[in-house]
C-alpha cells in the first residue's frame, strides 16, 4: 500500500523556491519553452498534492530573474551615485525577496495546498 506524505507549510514553501530556482538556473529568462513550465508545473502539483499552473508558477520565476538582475548590477531599478555612497539595491533586494515570498505564498493558495499539521518530518515518516 502507498502512503502520501503531505508537507508542512515551511517545507512546501522551501520545495517551491529550490524547484522554481533550479528551473531558473537551468533555462534563463526568454530560453524557455512553455512546455518546460507545464512539467515543472506538473511536478510541483505532484509533490504538493494540488493543482499547480503555469500562470502561479511566472511570478516567482519572474522574482528570480529580478534577484538576478540586482545581484549583477543591470535591474531598471537600481540607483546608485558617483561615488556608491548612496545605493538602492538592499532595499530592492528586500522588495524582490517579499515578492518571491508572496508569490510562493500565493502559488501555495491558488493550488489549493493543505499543509500537514503534526511536527514529525517526511524523513521520520518514511522510516516509520
Amino acid at each position: 500500500m502507498m502512503r502520501f506524505y503531505r508537507l508542512t507549510r515551511p517545507e512546501a514553501e522551501t520545495t517551491v523556491r529550490a524547484l522554481v530556482s533550479n528551473f531558473y538556473d537551468e533555462t534563463p529568462a526568454g530560453l524557455y519553452e512553455e512546455a518546460d513550465f507545464q512539467d515543472l508545473a506538473e511536478q510541483l502539483s505532484w509533490i504538493l498534492h494540488g493543482t499547480v499552473t503555469v500562470g502561479t508558477i511566472a511570478p516567482v520565476y519572474d522574482a528570480f530573474d529580478e534577484l538576478a538582475q540586482i545581484e549583477n548590477g543591470t535591474h531598471h531599478r537600481i540607483r546608485r551615485n558617483g561615488s556608491f555612497t548612496l545605493d538602492n539595491t538592499p532595499d530592492l533586494l528586500d522588495i524582490v525577496d517579499t515578492q518571491l515570498r508572496e508569490g510562493i505564498w500565493f502559488l501555495l493558495q491558488y493550488a489549493g495546498f493543505k499543509a500537514r499539521t503534526d511536527t514529525t518530518t517526511v524523513p521520520e515518516a518514511l522510516a516509520a
